[in-house]
């Protein structure tokens, strides 16, 4: 059509966003939107690497096409030789001895050089709708189709953009605010009136900037020249440090664009103007747990005796309540996907002892309380039984034999006993850290909860004991969070870390790394089975 490519990026970009398809997809999408002449023009290009760079060569193309067409219009119109007047011929009738009707009715002489109609003769020939250059029988559409034809494109609704409740932080102060996702704006922006209005700490940009439409057009009067210092942003329980640029915009006073945008990667239902998820790795860095987390940590005390006073920094992963809260949902939940054809099996109901069944009783009020179990009507339900432990406790175990043979594998391998001694032979001190609770640090994937149920009808929400694709999926999750570190001095087999280094100033150094990365994964670690640094390591 008529559109220039800029405006047909920004609603293309604003659709995409909500696809979930990859950039090769979109790149073909967009490709074939494009008009003739445009496909032609990208076909003797280089192919452009993904989708940003192809939207940014085409809007360069478009531009520079429409320029050559104002040129070559211009140029036409320069070039059209002067006529020279010539003196009309007429019949042997002359036009003066014409009564008036026949005058109106006969055909006008084409002169070259001719002048503009009379206002009175134009107004004539438009009120009995007759062509104005001939003045015969070729009619004016009528009126209304021009007043079609000139209608006007109004703006959106504001209730057409996307705008989510968000917090701005900083020194102490909130503030809360009607955040506008924008993937069409090349940067992060807050209303500068909005910013002096609460004292918000701003800087001067070092560099002036200049913002612009996507075709090129200003749409500030001058340069940005100054930015917010970095502020907390908080939206639901997602939480980010973010810098924004400082422009007039009272209507939306805050503006997350296209970069924040790739940064975050959010799953959004455009029509439903919510987002519904964020990328792994702001399940890593910006999400919360709820947030009662918190004041349940603060009140807890936790035993660090047996901790070095230069891990207390650290007293967070030691904390039991931490680590028994019910974690969110996120990439990592592990999944219960059965063969074709099959369902849960119903498993055998053992027999409990008076104690076992007080313990029962006890674990079934611990765990609902915790979120790790709720009631339910599923027809599924494994056999839960206990078993005695050394220290004359009772261990719960759940039958989950039945279960594990109609579920689809999970083939995530198992790191080998022979590469941790090929990576530890120049290693001379070792930390060991043992994780509190592993396997409640991961949910069971929404909408799978109802297959591992057990008597009394509860389903499972974090239980992964027993499943067969659990030592996989947690080996996933751990491999993922030390990725950076792993095997390097770091090896890891399901629960067990252990940190290895050639001397006792090194792994002092790498001990607090994986920490942090624990931390931002609320993972706990269990103090009184955490040997510090020691000459020898144990094999198990």
């Amino acid at each position: 059509g008529s559109r220039s490519t800029a405006d047909f990026a920004i609603e293309f970009r604003t659709i995409a966003a909500g696809s979930g398809w990859n950039d090769e997809a979109l790149m073909v999408c967009f490709q074939g939107g494009l008009s003739e002449p445009l496909q032609d023009e990208l076909a003797t290009r280089e192919p452009a690497v993904d989708l940003e760079s192809l939207i940014a060569m085409t809007i360069c193309l478009d531009n520079r096409l429409r320029e050559r067409r104002v040129a070559r219009r211009k140029n036409s119109q320069s070039q059209v030789p002067v006529s020279r007047t010539v003196s009309p011929v007429h019949s042997p009738v002359s036009r003066a001895s014409l009564s008036p009707e026949q005058l109106h009715d006969s055909p006008e002489d084409m002169q070259l050089g001719r002048s503009r109609l009379s206002r009175n003769e134009r107004e004539r020939r438009m009120k009995e709708r007759r062509c104005l250059y001939c003045a015969l029988g070729k009619r004016l559409p009528p009126p209304s189709y021009r007043r079609a034809v000139m209608g006007k494109i109004r703006a959106p609704p504001t209730n057409a953009v996307l705008a989510v409740p968000a917090t701005l932080s900083w020194e102490g102060h909130q503030h809360q605010v009607q955040a506008m996702i924008d993937s069409g704006a090349a940067g992060d922006f807050l209303d500068l009136s909005l910013a002096k209005e609460l004292g918000i700490p701003t800087q001067l940009l070092p560099h002036p900037q200049a913002v612009t439409a996507l075709d090129g057009r200003p749409l500030e009067p001058g340069r940005v020249t100054e930015a917010t210092q970095s502020l907390h942003l908080t939206i639901h329980q997602h939480q980010q440090e973010e810098t924004f640029y400082l422009i007039d915009s009272p209507e939306y006073p805050v503006i997350l664009g296209h970069p924040w945008l790739r940064r975050h990667n959010p799953r959004i239902d455009w029509s439903a103007g919510t987002i519904l998820s964020w990328s792994p790795s702001c399940h890593l860095t910006c999400l919360l747990q709820s947030p009662s987390a918190p004041s349940s940590e603060s009140q807890e005390s936790v035993d660090l005796s047996r901790v070095p006073s230069s891990y207390h920094q650290f007293k967070a992963v030691f904390s039991k309540s931490r680590a028994t809260s019910l974690p969110p949902h996120r990439p990592y939940d592990c999944a219960i996907d059965l063969l074709p054809g099959s369902c849960p099996p119903r498993g055998r109901i053992f027999s409990l002892s008076p104690p076992e069944r007080t313990a029962m009783d006890a674990y079934i009020k611990e765990f609902l309380a915790a979120g790790i179990i709720r009631a339910s009507t599923s027809p599924a339900g494994a056999g839960f039984f206990f078993e005695g432990k050394k220290d004359g406790g009772l261990r719960p175990c759940v039958d989950y034999r039945g279960l594990n043979k109609i579920t689809v594998r999970n083939r995530y391998p198992l790191p080998l006993m022979t590469t941790a001694f090929e990576l530890l032979q120049r290693a001379s001190i070792f930390t060991k850290l043992d994780l509190r609770n592993a396997y409640h640090l991961v949910r069971i994937r929404q909408g799978d909860e109802w297959k591992p149920s057990i008597p009394p009808q509860a389903t499972m929400s974090i239980w992964l004991f027993g499943l067969t694709n659990a030592p996989a999926v947690f080996q996933a999750l751990i491999n993922d969070v030390l990725r950076d570190m792993l095997n390097k001095f770091v090896f890891v087999y399901l629960d067990d870390i252990l940190i290895f280094s050639r001397s006792l100033e090194e792994i002092e150094g790498h001990t607090g790394v994986p920490w942090d990365h624990l931390l931002g994964l609320v993972l706990g670690l269990e103090p009184l089975a955490l040997p510090f640094p020691v000459p020898t390591a144990e094999a198990r």
